[in-house]
């Protein structure tokens, strides 16, 4: 029988120690990348990365029949919008703007 050990892992840093860089997932990449490769990062197939740049979801430029897409893009896409961003709706109570 095998017993299961709880781990305990703690993220100490001393005063004023940098956090360390998150791994870029797209390192290795050309700046300018195929729609093959974005469906590699994201993990979507070719023909989903196609039809979500033509809606406009991720942004890229097509060539005729092929789609491009700037890394940059890409990472924020990743990323996500900074927090700021928010739509008006979502915003905490007594935040919003006072139409007086």
């Amino acid at each position: 029988m095998c017993a299961l050990h709880s781990v305990s892992v703690t993220n100490e840093r001393a005063e004023g120690e940098a956090r360390p860089e998150p791994p870029d997932w797209l390192a290795g990449y050309p700046e300018v990348m195929t729609s093959a490769e974005v469906a590699r990062v994201l993990r979507f197939s070719e023909p989903v990365v196609r039809r979500m740049a033509a809606r406009g979801e991720i942004k890229g430029q097509r060539f005729g029949r092929d789609w491009r897409f700037l890394r940059r893009d890409i990472r924020a896409l990743m990323e996500g919008p900074p927090p700021e961003d928010e739509p008006p709706g979502n915003q905490p109570p007594g935040d919003a703007e006072s139409t007086e």
